[in-house]
C-alpha cells in the first residue's frame, strides 16, 4: 500500500499477481473471513494462503442472480429469449456498441449477463469467443439452418455461439435506456447570512441533516473551521477519525464535549483504504449505529463529508433545497456509458481485502438481474432509503451487500445500484450537490507509479485564478445547485478558503493580520513520540538543541532544556513539545487577490486573459516555516536557502524554449495529486526510506512529446554513475504544473536500495543533462533550519502577540460564538467568548 496525500491507495505487487490471478471467478459469500479489522493484521503469507484457498475452492465462480424491484425494470426478471441468427462480418458487426473477446468463458448465459448488467437489450455471439451487446436489433436475419454451428468455449454442450458469418442474438430483458433520474425543481436562491434570521426555527427544524465526517490527517484548524461553517443547532454530526490520526481524534473528542447533544465521535475506528470494501462496511456500520443507538437524533438526510470538503451554499439554502426534495436520493451518476463504467471501475474482477492491501483475485461473472449504476461516492441519502440499505433482508439488499464485499470502489456503486434497482428507483436525483475540482490527468497520476496496478482519479485542490473561475461558473448554473466543494486544503491555499467563506457564504471574516496564515501540526510528542519515523525524531531533537541555545540566559529554561535533551531520540513521548508547519498563502499567490478577481467576475462575468494565465510563485521554493512549541517558549524556524536538493533555471520561465528544463528536485513524501512534497520538515530520510524518494521535473510545454530525459545518480564519493534512469515526457500523460501556465511536470520514483549493493549513506548527486543537484540520505547533513523568531516570558515577548505563534488565536479557524437567534456559530466582532479548541 502506498499513501498519496491524505488517502491510502491500494496496490497489487507484481510478484503476487502470479500467485493470485485466476481467469474464472465466483461470487463470494461472507463466510470466508471474520472482520476487516482482523484481516488487516494478517501477514502477506497468511493473505496469500487465504486467497489461494478461496480460488482453489471456487469461491468466485458461481453467478449470482438477484431480483429487480424497480417497477420500470421488472422486465429484467424475465428469462432471455433466443431470436435467431443474423448476417455477420467482424469488420461491421450488426451489434457494435460493446465487444468482448471471451476465449474461455463465452456462452449464451455469460454473454447475456454481460450485456444485461450494462442495461443493454440485445446480446449476440459470434465466432465462438466473441460477445456483442447493443440497443438495436439488426435487420438481415438468416435461415435457422445457418445458426448454432460453433460450440461455446464456456459451455461446449451449447452450439449458440455463432460462426464466422452468423451471429446468434438473444433479447435479454433489459430496457433500451435505464430509467432517468429526477431533475431539480425550482429552489429558493442563495440566502446571505444577514438574512438567515428571516428563516424561522420551524423551517430549519423541518429538515434535519446528519453530517457524517470521515476524517484523516492532522488538519485540525481546517476541520474546526469546516464544522463552524456547517453547524446549525438543528443538525447532527457523527465523526469517524481513522486509527492513524490520534492527534486529530483527540481534538474531535474535545469538540464532542462542547456539543454533547448533537456531536458524537465514534470510538470504533478503522483505517479505511481508498477503494477498499471496508469503506462500504464503515458507512453501513455508521448508519446502523445511528439507527440503533441514536433514536433521539431525528434526522431526515445523511450527508458524508471528508476533511477536504467545505460548504459553498449557506445552510439555510441547503435546508430549503432538501425540504423541496424530501425523500429524494441524491447520488451522482457517471456520464459515461454503463459498460465503460463497469470496465473502468474493475467490477468484472473479484477483490479481497487482507493485510492492509486489496488483492485482485481474478475475473468473476457479471452480477445478474440488475443494471449497474455508479459514479461519485459522496452521497445525500434520505432516512427511509438509508434504513432500507442497512436493515432490509430482501434478496436484493442482501445479495448486493455480499457481492460488493469483493468489489473495488464499492461506495461508488453500491448505493447507486441499490437505488436504481429497488422500489426507490423513481426517487433518485442524478446529483449529489458536490462541485469537484477534477484536473485530469493530474488527478490520475498514481497510474504512473511503478507499484500501482489499479487506482482511481482524485480531485485537485481549488487554488489559483482558474479554480476561482470554475467556482463562479459552476455556482451560477441555476438548474444544478451545489452545496459542497472539494477539495479545499488550507496548507496549499488558505486564501481560497477565506474567499469562499466571505463571498460565497456571505460570512463575516475579520481582517486579522494572520488571515492568510495557516498553522498545522506535524508532530506531537503525546501522540507521535514513539511512532514517528526515526528521521523525524532525530530532526526534531536537533531543532530542540538549536532552540535551547536561545534559552541559556534563563537558569530555569536551561534546566528544562537539559531535561528535555537528556532522554535522546528513541522516545520523545516524555518531552512535552509540538512542531507545527506555518503556511503563508501570499507565497502561493504572489500579487494575486481573490477578492479583486471576484469583483471583476461579478461585474464582467469573466477574468482577463493575463489574470487567467498569471505565473504564480513556484511552490517548492516556498516551503512552510516550522514552529517548535515547548512549555516555556516557542521558536519560529525558516529553512536555510543554501539547500542543494533542487536545481532551478537561472532564466525566467517565459524565456525558456519548448521542452527546456525549469526545475527538478529530489525528496520524499511526494503528493502525486498536487505535485508537491509534503515532508514539510525536510529532514533527511534514513537509508531504509531510500526507496520512497521521488524525482520531480518541471519543463516547458511543447506541441508534441518531448525527448525523454536521462537521469544519472552518483553515490557518495564516487564519480561514475551508480545507475541511470529514463524519464519519458508526454503531453498527454504529464499534467500541467499548477501555477505555471505552459509548463508540465514529470516524476519518477527513485529506489536507491536497488541502485547499489549495500548501504550508502551520505550526499548523493543527481544529474539531468548538464544540470546538477544533490540530496542526503542517512543521518548526515540534515536541512539546516535557522531561527527566525523566539517568544516567551523570559524573552520579553509574549507568544500571544506573535502572529505565527500557536498560542495566538486564529479567529478564522475558531468555532466562534453560538448565536441563539440564528442557531449558528458566528465569529462576531471581537475575540471575547470565542470557542476554540487549541491546536
Amino acid at each position: 500500500m502506498i499513501s498519496f496525500a491524505n488517502r491510502s491507495f491500494f496496490v497489487l505487487k507484481k510478484e503476487f499477481q502470479e500467485i493470485h490471478e485466476i481467469n474464472n471467478a465466483k461470487v463470494t459469500d461472507s463466510s470466508y473471513c471474520t472482520t476487516y479489522t482482523e484481516l488487516s493484521n494478517w501477514s502477506r503469507e497468511d493473505c496469500s494462503r487465504l486467497i489461494s484457498k478461496l480460488i482453489s475452492n471456487g469461491t468466485f465462480l458461481k453467478p449470482l442472480r438477484l431480483p429487480n424491484l424497480c417497477p420500470k425494470l421488472a422486465v429484467l426478471n424475465e428469462e432471455s429469449r433466443y431470436i435467431g441468427c443474423f448476417y455477420y462480418e467482424r469488420a461491421q458487426p450488426p451489434l457494435r456498441l460493446v465487444f468482448y473477446n471471451e476465449t474461455l468463458r463465452n456462452s449464451p448465459n455469460h454473454c447475456i449477463r454481460t450485456c444485461r448488467w450494462a442495461g443493454l437489450a440485445f446480446a449476440g455471439l459470434a465466432e465462438g469467443s466473441l460477445c456483442y451487446c447493443d440497443r438495436q436489433l439488426p435487420v438481415f436475419m438468416l435461415p435457422s439452418s445457418l445458426c448454432g454451428t460453433v460450440a461455446c468455449p464456456g459451455d461446449p454442450s451449447v452450439m449458440n455461439c455463432g460462426s464466422e458469418m452468423a451471429i446468434d442474438i438473444f433479447i435479454i430483458g433489459a430496457v433500451d435506456s435505464p430509467p432517468s433520474a429526477s431533475s431539480f425543481t425550482a429552489v429558493a436562491p442563495v440566502i446571505p447570512l444577514d438574512r438567515l434570521a428571516s428563516i424561522s426555527s420551524e423551517e430549519f427544524d423541518s429538515v434535519k441533516i446528519v453530517y457524517v465526517l470521515i476524517l484523516t490527517g492532522r488538519s485540525w484548524r481546517h476541520v474546526q473551521r469546516m464544522f463552524r461553517l456547517l453547524y446549525h443547532t438543528s443538525n447532527y454530526f457523527y465523526i469517524h477519525v481513522d486509527l492513524k490520526s490520534d492527534y486529530l481524534y483527540s481534538r474531535c473528542q474535545s469538540l464532542a464535549k462542547l456539543f454533547p447533544n448533537n456531536v458524537y465521535v465514534t470510538p470504533n475506528r478503522q483505517n479505511p483504504i481508498w477503494g477498499a470494501p471496508s469503506l462500504l462496511d464503515l458507512l453501513l456500520s455508521i448508519l446502523e449505529d445511528l439507527f440503533s443507538n441514536f433514536p433521539h437524533w431525528k434526522w431526515d438526510f445523511f450527508i458524508n463529508l471528508s476533511e477536504t470538503d467545505l460548504p459553498v451554499m449557506p445552510v439555510g439554502t441547503l435546508v430549503r433545497l432538501l425540504d423541496s426534495h424530501r425523500g429524494r436520493i441524491f447520488v451522482k451518476q457517471t456520464a459515461e456509458e454503463i459498460f465503460k463504467y463497469i470496465h473502468s471501475e474493475g467490477l468484472q474482477y473479484a477483490f479481497v481485502q487482507c493485510g492492509n492491501y486489496v488483492w485482485r483475485a481474478g475475473a468473476r461473472p457479471p452480477l445478474d438481474g440488475v443494471v449497474i449504476h455508479g459514479g461519485s461516492d459522496w452521497l445525500i441519502l434520505p432516512r427511509d432509503f438509508a434504513f432500507y440499505a442497512v436493515f432490509c433482508n430482501d434478496s436484493l439488499v442482501q445479495g448486493l451487500r455480499i457481492w460488493f464485499r469483493n468489489a473495488i470502489l464499492p461506495v461508488e456503486s453500491f448505493f447507486h445500484t441499490l437505488a436504481y434497482n429497488s422500489h426507490f428507483c423513481e426517487k433518485v436525483v442524478n446529483a449529489n450537490l458536490r462541485l469537484t475540482n477534477w484536473q485530469r490527468p493530474r488527478g490520475c497520476s498514481c497510474k504512473k507509479t511503478t507499484v500501482a496496478d489499479w487506482c482511481g482519479c482524485s480531485p485537485s485542490v481549488f487554488s489559483g485564478p482558474q479554480a476561482l473561475l470554475r467556482l463562479h461558473e459552476a455556482l451560477n448554473v441555476d438548474d444544478s445547485p451545489l452545496a459542497f466543494g472539494r477539495k479545499f486544503d488550507s496548507t496549499i491555499d488558505v486564501a481560497m478558503v477565506n474567499y469562499m467563506e466571505k463571498r460565497l457564504l456571505g460570512r463575516h471574516l475579520p481582517s486579522d493580520e494572520n488571515l492568510d496564515l495557516y498553522l498545522e501540526s506535524i508532530f506531537s510528542s503525546e501522540f507521535d513520540g514513539r511512532k514517528a519515523p526515526l528521521c523525524m525524531r532525530s530532526g526534531i531533537n536537533d531543532l530542540l538543541k538549536v532552540a535551547c541555545e536561545f534559552a541559556k540566559s534563563s537558569e530555569t529554561n536551561r534546566r528544562l532544556c537539559h531535561e528535555l535533551l537528556a532522554s535522546g531520540t528513541n522516545d520523545l513521548s516524555s518531552k512535552q513539545m509540538d512542531v507545527f508547519a506555518l503556511f503563508n498563502a501570499t507565497d502561493v499567490l504572489g500579487g494575486l487577490n481573490y477578492t479583486h478577481m471576484g469583483i471583476h467576475l461579478d461585474q464582467d462575468g469573466f477574468l482577463p486573459r493575463e489574470v487567467i494565465s498569471s505565473t504564480l510563485p513556484l511552490r517548492p521554493l516556498h516551503p512552510p516555516k516550522l514552529v517548535l512549541r515547548l512549555p516555556f517558549m516557542e521558536v519560529l524556524f525558516r529553512l536555510d536557502n543554501t539547500s542543494t536538493q533542487a536545481w532551478i533555471s537561472p532564466r525566467p520561465p517565459d524565456t525558456l524554449s519548448p521542452a527546456e528544463l525549469f526545475y527538478f528536485e529530489v525528496g520524499f513524501g511526494f503528493d502525486v495529486k498536487e505535485l508537491i512534497f509534503r515532508n514539510y520538515h525536510r529532514f533527511t530520510p534514513t537509508w531504509q526510506d531510500a526507496g520512497l524518494l521521488t524525482l520531480l521535473v518541471i519543463w516547458r510545454d511543447c506541441k508534441e512529446d518531448a525527448t525523454p530525459l536521462r537521469v544519472s545518480l552518483f553515490k557518495p564519493g564516487v564519480e561514475s554513475a551508480a545507475c541511470e534512469l529514463i524519464i519519458p515526457r508526454s503531453i498527454l500523460r504529464d499534467a500541467p504544473y499548477p501555477g505555471l501556465p505552459g509548463f508540465r511536470a514529470s516524476f519518477i520514483e527513485l529506489d536507491l536500495i536497488h541502485c547499489v549493493s549495500g548501504r550508502s549513506d551520505g550526499v548523493w548527486k543527481i544529474a539531468i543533462e548538464d544540470k546538477w543537484a544533490s540530496f542526503s540520505v542517512g543521518q548526515i547533513n540534515k536541512p539546516i533550519w535557522k531561527v527566525d523568531d523566539v517568544c516567551g516570558a523570559w524573552a520579553g515577548a509574549q507568544c500571544s502577540t506573535k502572529v505565527w505563534s500557536s498560542v495566538r488565536i486564529d479567529r478564522k479557524s475558531t468555532l466562534g460564538q453560538f448565536d441563539a437567534a440564528t442557531g449558528f456559530l458566528l465569529l462576531g466582532e471581537s475575540d471575547a467568548n470565542l470557542l476554540d479548541i487549541a491546536i
